[in-house]
């Protein structure tokens, strides 16, 4: 095999986009919405991640409750989409649960008088981070903000903690979703993917990564003097987004995993509150993401053939590739023993 990883990387990275990946999501925090979209108290998303019903609501004291969006008496699923409610109702038998998951009361149950909070919903961690919502499924212990310290004072001084959603696009993506961290992360691609869209602005050879340690992993591109540039921060496993630089956006994938072969991508469009009624803008920014992207899907599908070969390996990284490097350092560091 000449130049290929050892074999041990190779299994691990198997390992990583298989169930034992998607185990170590588990336990991970994601991000899987931005504050602004459920303003309001009362305001909702509901999606599932990992096949486990989730509904994101804000409460009445401007928190943000996890709760399972399963009925605790026949398992139907309680809300669709977004929107706006004061209680949570079931649609099948009109069992009813608070903002917070409470539950209040269900008809024509006058046998079961004392249901108490055992039919409470059950509840997920949830933390706010520079107007990201996270989520953790499983594990204890707070979010680690601390792994993010030398990235606070820079989002801070341009304050990407209040930008907001103007807009997204949503693609279905039927392959594994460690792919889209890898491609969003690495600019290397450049030059053989998007040779008329990114390329001649910020060529592949241009870029580099920052030396951040650990914790998350930084690529920077050239200045263009029309366009200007990107910084790609990747907090891992899951969070990847590019911040533009002097316009003031930034752009996410917002990836919601449904098992090791499928994901729902979400293409986020975050600007400055200032820019956010500016049509012509958000609609012009929003083709250019949607014909960068639809660059991007045809490679995707080809890794991910390629991924399936029972001769499959990973050939040595480029130096344009570090962010990758590090992504699969983490988490190896989280595969069990094997």
């Amino acid at each position: 095999m000449g130049d290929q990883i050892p074999d041990r990387a190779a299994d691990d990275y198997r390992r990583m986009t298989g169930q034992e990946g998607l185990d170590i999501l588990r336990r991970e925090w994601l991000a899987i919405a931005r504050s602004s979209d459920i303003p309001q108290a009362g305001d909702y998303l509901s999606f599932d991640m990992l096949s486990e019903p989730i509904a994101l609501v804000r409460q009445t004291d401007g928190s943000v409750a996890g709760l399972s969006n399963v009925c605790r008496h026949r398992m139907a699923t309680l809300l669709d989409g977004s929107g706006n409610t004061r209680t949570l109702v079931c649609p099948y038998h009109r069992w009813t649960y608070g903002l917070d998951g409470r539950f209040v009361g269900a008809p024509c149950m006058k046998e079961h008088r004392t249901l108490t909070e055992t039919q409470n919903l059950p509840r997920f961690d949830v933390a706010e981070w520079q107007g990201w919502i996270f989520i953790r499924l499983e594990g204890e212990g707070p979010f680690p903000a601390h792994r993010f310290d030398a990235l606070e004072p820079r989002f801070d001084e341009r304050g990407i903690g209040s930008w907001v959603t103007a807009g997204w696009i949503d693609y279905p993506s039927p392959w594994n979703w460690a792919l889209m961290i890898e491609n969003f992360s690495e600019s290397y691609h450049h030059l053989a993917v998007h040779t008329e869209t990114l390329q001649p602005f910020w060529p592949a050879a241009e870029t580099y990564a920052v030396d951040t340690g650990e914790n998350y992993a930084e690529l920077r591109h050239p200045v263009d003097p029309e366009q200007g540039t990107f910084t790609v921060f990747t907090l891992f496993p899951l969070l990847a987004f590019a911040v533009q630089d002097p316009l003031p956006v930034v752009v996410w994938p917002r990836i919601i995993v449904r098992d090791e072969g499928y994901f729902d991508l979400r293409m986020y469009l975050i600007v400055d509150p200032s820019l956010a009624a500016d049509a012509a803008l958000i609609d012009g920014l929003r083709a250019v993401i949607d014909r960068i992207h639809r660059e991007d899907i045809p490679l995707m599908e080809r890794v991910w053939r390629g991924t399936q070969s029972r001769l499959a390996g990973l050939g040595p990284l480029s130096d344009l590739e570090r962010p990758l490097e590090l992504f699969h350092d983490y988490m190896a560091k989280r595969l069990p023993p094997g």
